[in-house]
């Protein structure tokens, strides 16, 4: 079936032709024709989105290789400009961030079920964003997903079925890549808040959760204690294993010695008793392993505790049974104010998370806070 024909009433760029035929030989014109489409799109946007011109329109009329334009066409995706639709078109970012509702637009907010469940950081977040985004004039539609949802096709079928004009996604899953994708070829901006130990190929803005420099922080609060070994239950969530690469790296060039073990609380007491007293921790990588061992095996888990300093490095969780009951651990984790402030303060001002310099948040190392407080200190 033959493509349905685009119309695009875009004004000539012959000025731009002109220029870009004017540079010398030494010129990077990579660089320039980046430069050169990144002022026509300014020059053209308008209120609302319109077609742009095809790659190979303007591979033709610049008389560039196709893959040169391509790059340019990427970047300029990153940084919110234009929008590719695979198979279909290239559109023109429109400045308004306007719906069709007497609304700003309407913003889907993807939940795991299971995250509101162990971590208050997540709570916490997801009720910042709802209300940020609501005095800002913006609607924040709720969609719960289950385990495997996310990386389930219906999902991409289910989110459309929101008529969303936004979706903020924050971490999400690493094979749930062609959700992300189907959203985009409908013209649904995304935004995406994203740990920078788990690297994406897709280009979508973006804001990054920097953990590297808390790890560093902990591993010499730790070997100055005379720490030496550090026992990592076998994390669960994908994200999470990913991360216990850069986890590795990070403390072992502090001295320290990484031991993963079978993510159970009998295993891990064993492995701490192993150990010389005061010479050894246990780092949980992910909130859903420690959320299970410590809430199915809490009575254990507080042996470990107080033979071992224990450290929550994703983010604190709630164990009901360590409520009054005066035990210590290490946390790492972000403030879900200031991420929201900052998502919701962007998109309300219509301004695209900058590419060249990703904007990233900063993890921060508690040191042995009362595991009942754990989650207030957020």
């Amino acid at each position: 079936m033959a493509r349905k024909q685009v119309i695009r009433d875009l004004p000539s760029l012959q000025e731009y032709v002109n220029a870009f035929k004017s540079l010398g030989p030494q010129a990077n014109r990579q660089a320039a024709i980046l430069d050169l489409l990144r002022k026509a799109a300014e020059k053209m946007r308008s209120e609302e989105s319109r077609p742009f011109y095809s790659m190979r329109q303007i591979a033709a009329l610049f008389e560039l290789p196709l893959r040169t334009v391509a790059i340019a066409y990427e970047q300029l995706e990153k940084e919110a400009v234009l929008n590719r639709i695979r198979g279909s078109q290239t559109i023109l970012e429109g400045r308004a961030a306007t719906s069709r509702d007497p609304v700003r637009a309407i913003v889907g907010l993807p939940i795991w079920l299971h995250a509101i469940v162990v971590s208050p950081y997540s709570r916490m977040l997801y009720l910042e964003l709802e209300e940020r985004l609501r005095s800002h004039g913006f609607v924040a539609d709720i969609i719960f997903f289950r385990d495997k949802e996310a990386t389930s096709p219906d999902f991409a079928r289910r989110l459309l079925q929101h008529r969303l004009d936004y979706v903020i996604w924050h971490t999400p899953h690493p094979l749930a890549n062609q959700t992300l994708l189907s959203l985009k070829d409908h013209g649904i901006k995304q935004i995406l808040v994203h740990p920078a130990d788990n690297p994406t190929s897709i280009t979508l803005p973006m804001y990054l959760q920097d953990w590297t420099h808390a790890y560093a922080e902990m591993a010499a609060t730790w070997a100055e204690a005379g720490i030496r070994k550090v026992i990592v239950p076998d994390p669960l969530y994908l994200p999470s294993k990913r991360a216990l690469r850069s986890f590795t790296v990070t403390l072992e060039a502090r001295g320290l010695k990484i031991k993963s073990v079978a993510g159970d609380a009998s295993t891990i007491l064993a492995e701490v008793r192993q150990q010389p007293a005061a010479r050894c921790a246990v780092a949980f990588l992910d909130q859903l392993g420690a959320e299970t061992i410590c809430n199915c095996e809490p009575v254990i888990m507080e042996q470990v505790m107080n033979q071992s300093r224990v450290a929550f490095c994703r983010g604190p969780i709630r164990v009901p049974y360590f409520q009054y009951r005066p035990v210590a651990i290490d946390c790492i984790g972000f403030s879900p104010t200031e991420v929201a402030h900052r998502v919701v303060g962007d998109l309300r001002w219509g301004i695209a998370p900058p590419t060249k310099q990703t904007p990233t948040f900063t993890a921060v190392y508690r040191p042995q806070v009362p595991l009942s407080e754990a989650a207030d200190l957020l």
